[in-house]
């Protein structure tokens, strides 16, 4: 599939091939959350601190995936 549509759309190579890599959504109960608040992070990302963002990410992510266990 990906080298029908590199063939149609030569420009998009790069993410035609990466879609080797791709994962599903992450499916635990409240997760969801995690991930709002990270794009709501990613929107501000201009005037905000990649480092604070990703902390702020795992350190939210890990405790969702804690209360799973």
């Amino acid at each position: 599939m990906p080298a029908q549509y590199t063939r149609k759309n030569p420009s998009a190579k790069a993410w035609a091939d990466a879609t080797a890599y791709a994962q599903g959504p992450v499916t635990v109960a409240g997760f969801d959350k995690v991930l709002a608040q990270f794009n709501t992070d990613l929107a501000a990302l201009g005037s905000g601190d990649p480092r604070k963002i990703l902390a702020d990410l795992q350190r939210n992510g890990e405790q969702v995936l804690t209360k799973g266990d």
